[in-house]
């Protein structure tokens, strides 16, 4: 789903619209956004209450993965390389029925891609103060967060360091938001505020309005096909888009277990909402589906998607209404100017070296929520 907010570098616009006339209001009031968004709010002093009921996730915007999976971090954070998995005797790998544009498995090449393609850990943000909350996890419970499994077939009740929480749990979309880096997160600021300059505000909001309605469309367009076999007319405005995916669905259509379900993580604390789950080859996989004007030739081009498919797989894995456990994962790229769909296939222990990656993330979250430290939202 579409948060609203994608970088100019990735994304070319049908139509221009003539540059925006901005008042002085104007610019004082784009000031004011850039200072807040990269200094933080203006602290001020807590009330005197006492324990106050657990707030919801807020400032959290529709569907709000998509448009952050575009933006790139660089770390040099470890990561767990899957020795473990390749000590074991595996399956002989099965040839996949899909047309695969990469592979990402245990080679040295794929382990340094993925190192230096994500921050493992934004924390040299600077330390934004907003409202401090309970979270749902001791102080010994959020270091254990790192090391609990992908696959959790081992926990059968929750670890005594997570509390009880009554709060809407936040999203992928929201956390991934919530940790970039530094130097992604002043980037999607600046691009925000050149965008308003030319488009004026109101023209900025219908531009993030058309992207949400037309990844709304796009992934309606996928749950109809798979429930009924019908496609979009030719004069949709995804049809493009569709003619980049089809062959990729027509492999895919008889296999397909469900699509855009609600998952929740019980352990970690997380929800979001999981594409599609089907089998390949007659092995289950989590499919993420992602569209672009531009090829996606390598899974480091896709940026955070294989941090969001491998955090549903994992709620997947422990939802007690799914315990689903899936040995591969796919991010399929859709082209939106028709050209083919580029299919990225993440094996087992490649899945397990982003679910890694997530955990860092999904940890930072907590522990700068928990000290009122998350950064105000772009």
């Amino acid at each position: 789903m579409v948060t609203g907010i994608i970088c100019h570098q990735f994304r070319q616009f049908a139509t221009k619209s003539p540059k925006a006339v901005l008042t002085s209001a104007d610019l004082l009031k784009s000031f004011n956004y850039e200072n807040k968004a990269l200094f933080g709010a203006v602290k001020k002093s807590k009330k005197k209450a006492g324990k106050a009921k657990l707030s919801s996730s807020c400032n959290e915007s529709e569907g709000s993965s998509e448009m952050y999976w575009l933006l790139e971090h660089k770390s040099s954070a470890p990561v767990d390389t899957g020795e473990q998995l390749k000590k074991k005797p595996g399956r002989p790998r099965k040839k996949s029925s899909l047309p695969i544009t990469s592979l990402e498995n245990n080679s040295n090449d794929s382990k340094s891609d993925i190192s230096s393609s994500f921050s493992g850990n934004s924390s040299s943000n600077p330390p934004h103060r907003t409202e401090a909350k309970e979270i749902p996890f001791s102080n010994k419970g959020i270091k254990s967060i790192l090391n609990f499994p992908l696959i959790s077939t081992e926990v059968q009740d929750a670890p005594e360091t997570i509390r009880d929480y009554d709060s809407l749990l936040p999203s992928v979309g929201k956390i991934l938001q919530a940790t970039l880096s530094d130097s992604a997160r002043k980037s999607l600021i600046e691009w925000k505020l050149a965008k308003i300059r030319e488009l004026g505000e109101d023209g900025f909001n219908q531009l993030q309005q058309r992207q949400l309605n037309e990844g709304k469309m796009f992934h309606k367009s996928l749950e109809n096909y798979f429930a009924t076999g019908k496609e979009p007319q030719q004069d949709s405005d995804v049809y493009k888009t569709w003619e980049s995916v089809s062959p990729v669905l027509r492999d895919l259509s008889p296999a397909i277990e469900f699509t855009e379900k609600m998952v929740e993580h019980p352990f970690l604390k997380y929800r979001g909402v999981v594409d599609c789950v089907c089998k390949v080859n007659s092995e289950m996989a989590v499919i993420e589906w992602k569209k672009s004007d531009k090829q996606k030739t390598t899974i480091n081009a896709t940026f955070d998607a294989p941090l969001q498919l491998c955090a549903y797989l994992g709620a997947l894995s422990a939802d007690p209404q799914y315990k689903l456990h899936a040995a591969e994962g796919y991010v399929i790229v859709a082209n939106t100017m028709g050209q083919p769909a580029q299919v990225h296939r993440l094996d087992e222990i490649t899945l397990r070296r982003y679910w890694q990656l997530w955990l860092r993330r999904l940890q930072e979250f907590w522990i700068r929520t928990r000290d009122g430290t998350l950064p105000e939202p772009i």
